[in-house]
């Protein structure tokens, strides 16, 4: 019998954005999401978005000089 995933636990989102805001999409290995997402709560157990961290890291990356990594 084939085993099936854990149940996700459901993670509230921001009701609204700004309009100069859209929703995108990616792929991220199942693994580097959950620890990401494990890092992302404080220790007084709040939650930080997971959409403000890549928002930040794509802000300091493209004020770094938006330089892509060698292969």
């Amino acid at each position: 019998m084939a085993q099936s995933k854990p149940a996700r636990k459901k993670v509230s989102r921001p009701k609204s954005r700004p309009d100069d805001y859209s929703q995108r999409s990616l792929w991220l290995p199942d693994s580097l999401h959950a620890k990401v997402l494990r890092a992302l709560v404080t220790p007084d157990a709040k939650r930080y978005e997971f959409s403000k961290l890549v928002e930040h890291l794509l802000r300091q990356w493209m004020k770094a000089g938006a330089r892509l990594p060698k292969e």
